[in-house]
């Protein structure tokens, strides 16, 4: 019997329900509202395409629109994403993704924007803010929250749609079925027809016994 498929799928689900995650997919040439590029900490590229960081969650209560409320300057994470290296030249649509602990009860947001015309062309800005959805204390609101860790990667689409990174389960995907093509499935049609090459001997055999 051949399992690795199913494993496969198995892991997938694992990591899934392992960590919270928040995509957000654009265009080099989209146009989009100008960011704060002169806060920007950190920056993801073709080198680097993958930090980990924390950011001070809001309060639920306070901040109920997360995206559009002003919030303290520690309660938000600016980050320049830079596809202007020869890597990542020829791709035009890119993914930011968010993976945070789906234990800790935060949600974290992103968010793209333009960068400005002064910056490389091939620059947008990614804002990062979290909430916190659960049971707060009066005396723990605000900036006075433990910062919440979270992973981001950029990476781009290829086609437009598919991230790089499932490259590897496509390849893996693709030699799981030659295997099971090249090797299992020859076998389990012998069986099959061995199965049914029994039943009708059975049959024949049966019905030659009425007979007499």
């Amino acid at each position: 019997m051949f399992f690795p498929p199913s494993w496969v799928f198995l892991l997938s689900l694992l990591t899934c329900a392992l960590a919270n995650t928040e995509i957000a997919n654009f265009g080099i040439n989209d146009d989009l509202e100008l960011g704060n590029i002169s806060v920007a900490t950190h920056y993801l590229d073709a080198e680097v395409n993958e930090r980990v960081l924390s950011v001070v969650p809001m309060d639920n209560a306070a901040h109920a629109d997360i995206l559009t409320a002003n919030v303290p300057k520690e309660a938000e994470m600016w980050i320049e994403l830079r596809a202007d290296s020869p890597a990542w030249s020829s791709y035009e649509r890119f993914t930011a993704r968010i993976s945070s602990p789906a234990s800790a009860p935060v949600d974290v947001y992103i968010s793209i924007f333009d960068a400005s015309s002064e910056e490389p062309p091939r620059t947008k800005l990614a804002r990062v803010r979290a909430r916190h959805f659960g049971v707060v204390a009066a005396d723990a609101v605000g900036a006075t929250m433990d910062p919440a860790r979270f992973v981001i990667t950029m990476e781009p689409l290829l086609f437009g749609v598919l991230p790089q990174s499932v490259l590897g389960f496509l390849g893996l995907a693709a030699v799981t079925l030659v295997v099971a093509t090249r090797f299992f499935l020859p076998r389990a049609i012998r069986e099959l027809d061995s199965l049914a090459y029994n039943i009708r001997t059975d049959g024949v055999s049966g019905k030659a016994k009425k007979a007499k």
